[in-house]
């Protein structure tokens, strides 16, 4: 049984590690994109809602009153930072696609010099 040479070793080693760094950054990418729609619901509803009537945030485990305004902003700044967040796993994301392209471009090229499966 033919060996596999140390190279060729490391570069799958660092295939399988980008595959997993590209599965948490899609699994963090869709998180954001789940709490944005959750943001989303409450402006909504939010815009809805009379500007005298009792509004009210979750703050851990209990209810802080909240008017109207200050909750705009701050449901506002949250997807702000989402927005930013899901940039940079974006850019992240399309950084490790093309890592792992050219690392499996890499491989195969190997395999097929050295014979190896």
């Amino acid at each position: 049984m033919a060996t596999i040479p140390e190279d060729l070793q490391k570069d799958y080693e660092n295939y399988q590690r980008m595959q997993q760094q590209l599965q948490m950054v899609m699994m963090q990418r869709q998180q954001t994109e789940l709490t944005s729609a959750e943001i989303e619901r409450g402006q909504d509803a939010l815009a809805k809602a009379d500007k005298s009537g009792k509004i009210y945030r979750l703050a851990g485990s209990i209810m802080v009153p909240r008017t109207k305004d200050e909750l705009q902003k701050e449901l506002a700044e949250e997807m702000d930072t989402l927005k930013m967040r899901k940039d940079i796993l974006a850019k992240q994301e399309e950084k490790l696609k093309a890592s792992l392209t050219e690392v499996v471009k890499k491989l195969e090229a190997a395999t097929k010099q050295t014979g190896a499966v």
